[in-house]
């Protein structure tokens, strides 16, 4: 299916979505509207008749697509799929432009990896790969502080890392909490509590 998208050959992706449609509608995929696009916008490239048949395909593939979900925003990037029909032939000068780019060929396949994987219940990374990565961002900086406050006690006596090391998203699996009154994070001793006016504070910013 991967290989197919690079010769705009959607069968074995559509196939593919197909026999796994339950579990992607459960994670909320927009897997299939983007494989409706590669297709549509695959068509109105060419030159001749393009606009009737990219007709046919969004009259088949999008009205299920667009009574599926429920949010606005997967409903107003099927209006400008449908937009970009009118310009076929010179989809790359009109305000749709954007959709014909080179780059969404990679993004789709990034998006069937990861919904793909999610669909099952499994990472799209390997845990050891995850660990590495997030290994190389953070051991630099720790270097650089052991360079500073060296190697001792300094270390011992605190219960976590005393900077920031940002990862990126894919890589950042649960929220942080930090008390709108103490400005400290989350902490064992201090976790967030819910009052019943609906905000939530720090044990600690409760207690003091």
């Amino acid at each position: 299916a991967m290989e197919g998208l690079d010769k705009n050959d959607f069968s074995l992706a559509y196939k593919w979505v197909a026999l796994n449609r339950l579990n992607l509608a459960k994670i909320e995929s927009k897997l299939e509207l983007k494989f409706v696009q590669l297709e549509i916008i695959a068509l109105l490239k060419e030159k001749e008749n393009s606009i009737y048949r990219a007709l046919d395909l969004a009259r088949s593939r999008l009205p299920p697509i667009y009574e599926s979900f429920k949010n606005k925003q997967t409903k107003r990037d099927i209006c400008r799929i449908m937009g970009a029909i009118p310009y076929a032939g010179r989809i790359e000068s009109s305000p749709y432009k954007d959709l014909a780019d080179e780059g969404q060929i990679s993004l789709a396949k990034k998006m069937f990896r990861t919904d793909s994987y999610r669909a099952v219940n499994l990472a799209s990374n390997s845990p050891l790969e995850s660990a590495f990565r997030a290994g190389t961002i953070t051991i630099p900086i720790i270097q650089r502080l052991v360079k500073i406050h060296g190697n001792g006690e300094y270390w011992d006596k605190k219960e976590e890392l005393f900077c920031e090391t940002p990862l990126p998203d894919d890589l950042v699996y649960h929220s942080v909490f930090s008390c709108p009154v103490s400005r400290e994070q989350k902490r064992e001793f201090s976790k967030p509590r819910l009052l019943k006016c609906g905000h939530v504070l720090s044990y600690r910013s409760l207690t003091n």
